[in-house]
């Protein structure tokens, strides 16, 4: 067999029936589909079984657990592996396109999609959220150093791996480091010999919406992933990266802190009480600082003239 898709789920049977009908309508069609149901509560298990298709193995947890996710690396069949999203929908050729490249290029161990972004009700509100007009190959240490400029454009549920890869360096999603699992493997993966892809095409359309770990607990999230992926770079011998990682996320930081407060979104003590742990945590004068300050004023304030013209009319 050649493709493992799992999806996990919990609790979203109002977006789950979607992201299902968008992975059984795919071109490329080899493969095992896992829906693992994380210990739901609601009627999720009800439009699981609403399906009929032999692809389908329908995997219960009797209570929620968040090791779950990574039982799909354990139980998988598929040459490649694929872990996505129950509240996303996958464009047609999606899985096609993700297998091809894996299949012609043997020294590339992950690939991922440019993605749009629909609201709760399905709507695109964003066709191109990565402005990149050609495919990009990431080897050895090259996303990781893209990262310190541009963050994180791997989207997860976009990922599909080589199994071989993952058993090989023993790879999973590490839950110690907080709910940024994502970001701390793409960096495992960039720390390979073998090459990250990244197909520039939009071919995964995200859902926006409230319940989002990344919308409730987004800044929390980014102070708690630092010192783990600086310690990842520095046991991995790489001393110099480990510090200008460090300088760069706490710029990101400081990025995102602006942003929330200049849009309204973070009170005036909230902000400075999260610029002083930024400090504390050892933020430099440095080009990230620069780069990643005038990037915020220039977006926020972008947004709140764009607001202020569209009241007027």
């Amino acid at each position: 067999m050649k493709l493992t898709v799992a999806l996990v789920t919990y609790n979203r049977p109002e977006y789950l029936q979607y992201a299902i009908t968008a992975v059984l309508d795919q071109t490329f069609n080899d493969f095992e589909f896992l829906i693992l149901d994380n210990g739901s509560t609601s009627k999720t298990a009800e439009v699981i079984k609403s399906f009929s298709d032999s692809r389908i193995k329908y995997i219960r947890n009797e209570k929620n657990d968040i090791e779950f996710i990574n039982y799909p690396f354990e139980i998988a069949q598929g040459e490649y592996i694929i872990i996505t999203h129950d509240d996303d929908v996958m464009e047609k050729t999606f899985l096609e396109r993700e297998v091809g490249i894996l299949d012609k290029f043997n020294d590339v161990s992950m690939v991922g999609t440019g993605v749009s972004h629909i609201n709760s009700k399905g709507k695109v509100i964003k066709g191109k959220v990565i402005k990149l007009e050609q495919d990009k190959r990431f080897f050895k240490y090259d996303y990781i150093k893209e990262y310190f400029l541009k963050g994180n454009y791997l989207a997860c549920p976009t990922l599909m791996m080589r199994i071989a890869t993952v058993k090989e360096h023993k790879l999973k999603y590490n839950f110690e480091v907080g709910p940024m699992v994502d970001l701390y493997l793409n960096f495992q993966f960039n720390l390979q010999d073998k090459a990250i892809y990244f197909i520039s095409d939009s071919l995964y359309r995200y859902r926006i919406h409230d319940k989002q770990d990344s919308g409730i607990n987004g800044i929390s999230m980014e102070f708690k992933i630092i010192p783990f992926l600086k310690k990842l770079l520095a046991d991995s011998k790489q001393t110099d990266l480990a510090k200008q990682y460090e300088q760069a996320a706490l710029s990101q930081l400081v990025y995102s802190l602006t942003v929330k407060f200049v849009l309204g979104k973070l009170s005036f003590k909230a902000y400075t009480e999260n610029l002083k742990e930024v400090r504390k945590r050892g933020l430099k004068c440095s080009k990230y600082l620069f780069f990643w300050l005038i990037k915020g004023l220039f977006k926020s304030g972008a947004k709140r003239i764009k607001d202020f013209l569209i009241k007027k009319r």
